[in-house]
């Protein structure tokens, strides 16, 4: 558990703010384990959908892609805390990778977009009755490089090193140790300093995935915790 908060700290600590972020995350994932020592992990799998879009006039080219309809395979880790017994801490890491396609304006015919885009996300989860759960909280993302694959397969980068804060919201269904979950993302800034990581306009996205869930520690109260998985 510690090493994973700190690896979100150093993910997200390029700003002051973003060390403060993350240790009141830490204090309210690490904390808790001494009071109710129940903690999940799990995998998940699913399938993203993203609103990309280039900021007028700082780009050569246009996306394609109709809203939404930039399709992708997202897979990650989760780990969740039990705080009481209607509510519970999730902290996520989600890998996937999007390829895009697009028109150049310009003399140089392209095939298509193509990035690498990890995202860290920390909610705070209410749970109304034993298999559902809401949640909300913020999602940190980086994206290494975006780059123009030019025909042929040669590529161009357009951008490197690129970062981007926004809010997400989820709704989760518990069956066993199965979790169904839907999740809407909103950019709402982008923290690149340079001109160049921020030709993409914050993203939008659904999601849909499915996580297998294994349990780690059993709560030490014990009593009253009925949630299926947690």
């Amino acid at each position: 558990m510690i090493l994973i908060c700190l690896l979100f700290l150093t993910i997200v600590g390029m700003n002051l703010r973003w060390y403060l972020f993350s240790l009141i995350m830490f204090l309210f994932v690490a904390v808790p384990i001494h009071c109710f020592a129940q903690t999940n992990i799990g995998i998940l799998l699913g399938l993203d959908f993203a609103d990309i879009k280039a900021v007028p006039n700082s780009v050569g080219f246009e996306f394609l892609e109709n809203r939404y309809g930039s399709k992708s395979i997202v897979g990650g880790l989760r780990i969740e805390q039990k705080v009481s017994k209607s509510l519970f801490l999730s902290l996520q890491g989600a890998y996937t990778k999007k390829k895009v396609d697009g028109r150049d304006f310009g003399f140089v015919p392209f095939d298509w977009v193509e990035f690498k885009k990890i995202d860290v996300s920390f909610t705070v989860n209410w749970i109304p009755v034993p298999t559902l759960s809401i949640g909300g909280g913020l999602s940190h993302s980086f994206i290494p490089s975006v780059n123009k694959v030019l025909r042929g397969g040669i590529r161009d980068d357009i951008t490197k090193g690129r970062r981007e804060i926004g809010g997400i919201f989820q709704v989760r269904y518990h069956y066993k140790d199965f979790l169904l979950e839907a999740n809407y993302y909103t950019g709402f800034k982008i923290l690149s300093p340079s001109k160049e990581s921020n030709i993409l306009e914050p993203m939008n996205s659904i999601g849909i995935s499915l996580s297998y869930v294994l349990r780690l520690f059993e709560s030490q109260n014990g009593k009253g915790m009925n949630h299926q998985r947690i």
